[in-house]
């Protein structure tokens, strides 16, 4: 009842108070917007890439229908400085960020529908909603650097760098990725037409909050966003004690329970499984996340996880090759062999999927580009890329004492990395930086030896940029669907840029107290700083540095990925793995890959088993991409609010 109260609310009874205005606007809008626009499979492999923008042209461009408004700009700019706050509490607790994108959509969706209900403005539409969540998710990642390369360095050096300094450094890194971003959009959005699931979620919540064409389409995504939202708050230790339970009410690992009640303490190799990182975890954002992938990439995940972490680890800890337990200490092993994998499986997919140059916007025959007037120009990135590498190469050198050649020698590696990253987000939604950046630290350990800091800030200034390209193309994704200006979207994430790092690094500051002094203590633990930091420490003395176990991962995990993807065009993508995915499982923890298994093989199951044209195929499999939607947006915003409450409330 609560669901069907707040969907009526939502979608019929407030719109009937907007201003007649509002209403023209609404109805021009959905004029533009025909159709939320994705090819069929078979659509992506026999239409040329000339044809696919055809289609996109004819059936999903908006025209010019509002998109960055003003208001848009404001809102988004507002929403993206404050909700990028949230990731400094997740920054220095846990070293990962949240994606901030879909919160910030349905936080100005309801915003301005409450407005237009109080006659105070009109609704925002769905292009400016997407502009909106465009600039926000830019805002949430920029700031990332703090909590990693930029903490790792102030811990290494003893030096705190300047506001000012770390502001310019963030924005000019993240402006080369948007530079790169805009080179790739089109060979990884508009023809190959990847499923980016964090970005298609985003588009998939977006029209069917403004479009609400099915009762019950709408009202399973609001039943998917409480959902989860609740899950996600039950789960925090401190609501559960409040409430009388000794802990979280939704336990955070589901067979550390089962274990306690049977008695038993399962181990592989005499090493406890938490010890491994094995176990269920409740991480509902996560599993909702599987509902959008592929079963394909979802089983390889799973499937890599299990090698790394049931059989390859426990080896290699009783072998003392790994000195310690836990997904740290077994990821400085394994990040060898995940990330060679990706590196080689992306580009070998990159240069066996057609022509190259076209892929970079270049060497186009003249009059066959029927979207020269609305992409981003390619002659942006071709001198954007040169020139503001070299500033952020020259001011690295001004801010961090690093040679300028270093960071001019990062520009080609960040473009190559670039690829890997966003193909990788392409399948997952899940960017693994940290991976990525050992192989440029690899790089420098060799080029400049005993020099820590230089490999360490080298390889920040690719992890920004490389960062910030997959996010935007990420961002992009719901654009495409929608039918929006690319050019409007490059703006937006440049103006999320400034918001996020204007408003979060003085904050940041402020905190504390503009010192290094309590980074790695209780107080601002900076996990992912500490690797940084202990990387680069290591291969100061050069690549001899590595364990010899962990050279040969990295020759097999490049051969691997090669020989798949020749596999893969061979047999025109029949092989049922993914060497992408089976990668990743070796840079993330082993209950990352089973949420996301999870997700998916759930709504396989139900798929299978549910009678065509009955409840639940009505309900969940005629649903599912908007109910796991829902699922990421719900868990995304309390996750957010969980955070900002605590911070606070001073807990």
């Amino acid at each position: 009842m609560c669901v069907r109260f707040l969907t009526r609310k939502l979608t019929a009874g407030w719109s009937q108070a907007d201003v007649s205005s509002n209403l023209a606007l609404e109805e021009e809008e959905r004029m533009s917007l025909k159709k939320l626009f994705e090819l069929s499979q078979e659509e992506t492999k026999k239409l040329s890439p000339e044809q696919k923008d055809r289609k996109w042209l004819a059936e999903a461009y908006s025209g010019d229908a509002p998109q960055l408004t003003l208001r848009a700009i404001v809102t988004g700019m507002i929403l993206g400085g404050l909700l990028s706050l949230s990731n400094i509490y997740a920054g220095y607790k846990t070293g990962w960020g949240l994606g901030v994108g879909i919160t910030s959509l349905i936080m100005s969706f309801a915003m301005f529908r409450l407005l237009a209900a109080l006659r105070i403005t009109s609704s925002v539409t769905m292009l400016e909603n997407n502009a909106v969540q465009s600039i926000a998710t830019s805002a949430g990642y920029v700031i990332l650097p703090l909590f990693s390369s930029i903490a790792a360095y102030s811990m290494m050096t003893h030096i705190m760098p300047s506001m000012g300094s770390v502001i310019i450094w963030l924005s000019l890194t993240s402006l080369l990725g948007v530079c790169i971003a805009f080179m790739l959009k089109r060979r990884y959005i508009n023809v190959e037409q990847h499923e980016f699931p964090e970005g298609r979620a985003a588009g998939i919540v977006m029209w069917d909050l403004h479009e609400g064409r099915a009762g019950l389409q709408v009202q399973a995504l609001f039943a998917s966003i409480v959902i989860t939202a609740v899950l996600v708050l039950f789960k925090d230790k401190n609501l559960g004690e409040w409430l009388g339970a000794t802990g979280e009410i939704v336990p955070e690992l589901v067979d550390k329970y089962i274990y306690e009640w049977l008695g038993l303490a399962p181990v592989i190799g005499g090493i406890a499984l938490e010890a491994l990182s094995i176990g269920v975890e409740t991480d509902f954002p996560l599993i909702a996340t599987g509902g959008l992938m592929s079963m394909k990439t979802c089983v390889s995940l799973l499937l890599g996880a299990i090698v790394n972490y049931a059989f390859i680890a426990p080896w290699l800890i009783h072998e003392k090759i790994i000195t310690d337990t836990g997904f740290p200490a077994i990821a400085s092993w394994s990040v060898w062999f995940g990330a060679a994998l990706m590196t080689s499986a992306a580009l070998t997919a990159f240069f066996l999927g057609g022509n190259i140059l076209g892929a970079f916007k270049f060497g186009q025959k003249k009059g066959t580009d029927v979207l020269k007037d609305i992409e981003f120009p390619s002659w942006l990135s071709w001198i954007g890329i040169p020139v503001v590498g070299t500033i952020a190469a020259w001011y690295t050198y001004y801010a961090f004492g690093v040679p300028w050649w270093a960071g001019a020698l990062s520009i080609p590696l960040i473009v190559i990395l670039s690829v890997i990253g966003i193909h990788a987000t392409a399948l997952t939604s899940i960017t693994p930086v940290g991976a990525l950046a050992k192989i440029p630290q690899l790089a420098f350990s060799v080029v400049s030896p005993g020099q820590a800091v230089t490999n360490l800030m080298a390889a920040a200034i690719t992890a920004e940029a490389v960062n910030n390209a997959s996010s935007l193309v990420t961002d992009i994704k719901p654009g495409y669907m929608l039918g929006a200006k690319p050019r409007q979207q490059a703006w937006a994430h440049v103006l999320g840029i400034f918001a996020g790092a204007l408003v979060a690094v003085p904050i940041w500051y402020t905190m504390t107290d503009g010192t290094f002094t309590e980074f790695g203590t209780d107080k601002f633990p900076m996990p992912s700083a500490k690797v940084w930091k202990s990387i680069a420490e290591l291969l100061a003395n050069g690549f001899s540095a590595l364990h010899p176990t962990a050279v040969y991962a990295l020759v097999i995990g490049l051969g691997l990925g090669v020989m798949v993807e020749v596999l893969q065009k061979a047999t025109k993508g029949r092989v049922p793995f993914s060497a992408m995915g089976f990668g990743l499982a070796f840079v993330m923890p082993f209950t990352n890959s089973l949420s996301m298994f999870l997700g998916c093989f759930t709504f396989w199951c139900i798929a299978k088993i549910a009678k065509k044209g009955g409840r639940l195929d009505r309900i969940v499999v005629k649903n599912q991409e908007t109910i796991a939607g829902g699922g990421v947006a719900g868990g995304g915003i309390m996750s957010v609010a969980i955070i900002l409450i605590k911070k606070l409330a001073g807990i």
